[in-house]
This record gives structure tokens, C-alpha cells and sequence, in this order.
């Protein structure tokens, strides 16, 4: 079996957003805390295509390979440094061919 080797650099930089749940009379809040800089290769084969209530709809999601981080975990989020908009992790981070090296999990924009 071939080792799994990125297609495409990482070069992408992105600032993880690390949630952290609280308990606030009886109610768990998110709060999301930034947890440093991490370079991806991002790609986003044209979103993910939906019908919800008879309505034809795309979101907007990537595939993002990176180096292995034990940090990233679902829930979290991810902010691309050239843009201002957040994307939710909705998959647990794969960990590629269970070796520590690389990992590869789906984020979904948050908001409209």
C-alpha cells in the first residue's frame, strides 16, 4: 500500500478557533477562542449540494488536508486569514493511514 502524500502544498494560512462549552443557568454556551496559525491546502469542489423544504440549495464547503494536530477537533472553527468568514468543522479529523503525519476533515461556512 502507497503512503498517502498531499496533492497540493500547504500553503494556505488559517487561524483555529478552539470551542469551549459552558454552562450558564442551566444553558450551554459556546464561546470560541483563537488558538494559533496553521498552514492547509484548502479545496471546495463547488460546495455541497442540498434540497431542504423543496428549496434547491449549495453550501459552501471545503475539504481541508493539513498536518497532524491532536487540537483540531469537530466543533471547532476555522478562519481563512485572507477572508473574515468562519467555517465550522462537521467532521472528526481524519487521522490519514493512522500515522500522526497528515489529517483531513470538512468545514461548512457559518452564516448565509
Amino acid at each position: 500500500m502507497a503512503d498517502y502524500k498531499p496533492n497540493l502544498p500547504f500553503n494556505t494560512p488559517c487561524k483555529l478557533l478552539k470551542r469551549t462549552i459552558t454552562k450558564v443557568n442551566g444553558v450551554n454556551q459556546e464561546t470560541f477562542t483563537e488558538s494559533g496559525i496553521f498552514y492547509c491546502s484548502a479545496k471546495s469542489y463547488g460546495g455541497t449540494e442540498k434540497v431542504v423544504n423543496d428549496v434547491y440549495v449549495i453550501e459552501d464547503t471545503w475539504t481541508i488536508d493539513t498536518w497532524y494536530n491532536p487540537n483540531i477537533a469537530k466543533g471547532d472553527r476555522v478562519r481563512f486569514l485572507d477572508e473574515n468568514r468562519e467555517y465550522e468543522i462537521y467532521s472528526s479529523p481524519e487521522n490519514i493511514n493512522r500515522r500522526g503525519q497528515y489529517m483531513r476533515f470538512k468545514v461548512v461556512a457559518i452564516g448565509g
